[in-house]
């Protein structure tokens, strides 16, 4: 039987998260635009997570699941379920937040007004138990600084793309709508936060549509969640062994996040050759071991970090 395309592909990656994902769930298939298809990846729950996942699949066709018989990290699983789409659109989705129920329907209808855009995103609530106040994101400071405030100059593209770079109150622009055609087939590395390497690799192929509503509320954990759900257990190995693994196994993401976002901006059709130059210096510093950068910032005591930045 052929597979029908829908209008939209969802992603839903998920590890250890039972006591959210109801909510999640509920807010995603909710939407008041329908003609989507939801893709699960199960990253081996030890928890409810599956049979939360079984129990709505059970009454909902546009669900489709996969079960890791065994943890294979957080960047893999998100590569996971882009994998198993077939949608003209797509969009990842937490399996801890709350989506608007207009939230798809906001943002296709925003993409389709700006053709020449590949990802439209809006403001984000961020709530949870270590935040003492509400913080919106992008923050004021970051659309100020990129001209998307009223009465600012609109600021090049390359500044945009070296904010993301430094995650300065970007907000989650990961959790918006994508055009499908423009998202990157290939697996994506293992990097500390996916954002880093994955933003400003799309920020070089298109332009976004920011979207000034809060559609999404995003939950952040507290420290002993964080710890509950690591997906990188320290080995049980003698300290020092483990510390020189540990930092050759950084060297290799920095290596394998630059070797990956360097042949996306020499290819880059939005950046003038200076632009691409004055990129350049960002990327090597955002993507460097942060004990490195710590090092380095040390040592430089600033004004040569500062202009890279």
């Amino acid at each position: 039987m052929t597979r029908r395309r829908p209008v939209v592909s969802i992603g839903l990656p998920t590890f250890n998260h039972a006591e959210f994902l109801p909510g999640a769930l509920d807010t995603v298939l909710g939407q008041s635009f329908g003609d989507f298809e939801l893709n699960v990846s199960d990253n081996a729950s030890t928890d409810d997570t599956w049979e939360i996942l079984q129990k709505y699949a059970g009454v909902d066709s546009r669900i489709r699941l996969i079960r890791q018989r065994t943890n294979i990290g957080m960047i893999p699983n998100w590569n996971t379920v882009r994998d198993m789409s077939c949608g003209e659109f797509f969009m990842w989705v937490g399996d801890d937040d709350l989506y608007d129920l207009d939230y798809v329907l906001i943002l296709l209808e925003t993409l389709r007004n700006v053709p020449s855009a590949i990802l439209a995103y809006s403001y984000v609530r961020l709530f949870g138990p270590v935040l003492r106040r509400e913080y919106l994101i992008p923050s004021q400071e970051f659309l100020g600084e990129i001209g998307r405030l009223p009465g600012l100059p609109r600021q090049p593209h390359c500044v945009y793309v070296r904010r993301l770079l430094l995650l300065r109150g970007a907000g989650i622009p990961i959790m918006g709508l994508f055009r499908s055609d423009a998202l990157p087939r290939t697996p994506l590395p293992e990097f500390r936060v996916l954002d880093t390497l994955f933003m400003p690799i799309m920020a070089l192929r298109g332009t976004f549509v920011f979207v000034p509503k809060v559609l999404l509320q995003k939950y952040v954990p507290g420290v002993e969640d964080i710890v509950d759900r690591r997906r990188d257990p320290i080995p049980s190995s003698p300290r020092d062994e483990r510390t020189w693994r540990r930092r050759l196994r950084h060297l290799r993401r920095s290596a394998a996040c630059l070797s990956t976002f360097l042949p996306e901006l020499i290819r880059s059709p939005l950046l003038t050759l200076r632009e691409k130059v004055e990129v350049l210096p960002t990327a090597i510093w955002a993507y460097l071991p942060a004990q490195v950068r710590r090092h380095l910032s040390l040592t430089f005591n600033g004004p040569v970090v500062s202009r890279w930045e």
